[in-house]
């Protein structure tokens, strides 16, 4: 039994799984257009997720991408921005969305063909995975502030003291009172 332990051990020592990513992938179709939607999520909330959408179809003339939180729902979502043509691509069309909240989002992409609408929704997830780094100017002002703020506090606390010691029946001198 030892030496199945052992053995199983020394497997899983060698196996490794991947945890995946935030990127959500959506092949499919939109109405009767084959598209795919690639959403490189930013690590950190808020941030910025950029979205590919590549048509694999034609006569697409505008695309559009709406962010939707589940919470919010279609009446608390931002407006549908633009996703512009990308230089040099066929049929690919790129834009930016802002998600401003930690939770599942649901990406309204829409393609305006002729006359016709095609609307497709792809799931994804807002998580912040990365740390980002702080500017050290920002920083230094954070920090004398946090300094200043003590200050005060220690300030308020010795006047409270100070005051707490004198006699109901005291009135305090000009010097204590200017202090």
């Amino acid at each position: 039994m030892k030496k199945v332990f052992f053995f199983l051990c020394l497997i899983s020592a060698f196996l490794s799984a991947d945890i995946g990513h935030l990127n959500s992938i959506f092949e499919g179709t939109a109405g009767d257009i084959p598209i795919r939607v690639i959403i490189k999520t930013p690590g950190v909330v808020p941030g910025l997720a950029d979205i590919n959408i590549r048509i694999l179809g034609e006569n697409v003339a505008k695309v559009t991408a709406q962010p939707i939180f589940w919470k919010a729902g279609i009446e608390g979502a931002p407006p549908a921005d633009i996703a512009e043509p990308g230089k040099g691509e066929t049929n690919l069309y790129s834009t930016q969305l802002w998600l401003m909240d930690f939770g599942s989002y649901n990406v309204n992409i829409k393609l305006y063909e002729n006359d016709d609408v095609h609307e497709v929704n792809v799931p994804v997830n807002s998580l912040a995975m990365d740390i980002k780094e702080m500017d050290p100017l920002f920083s230094t002002v954070l920090w004398l502030l946090m300094l200043l703020l003590i200050a005060g506090a220690v300030n308020i606390i010795t006047i409270s003291y100070r005051e707490s010691t004198l006699h109901p029946d005291d009135i305090p001198d000009h010097t204590s009172v200017s202090r």
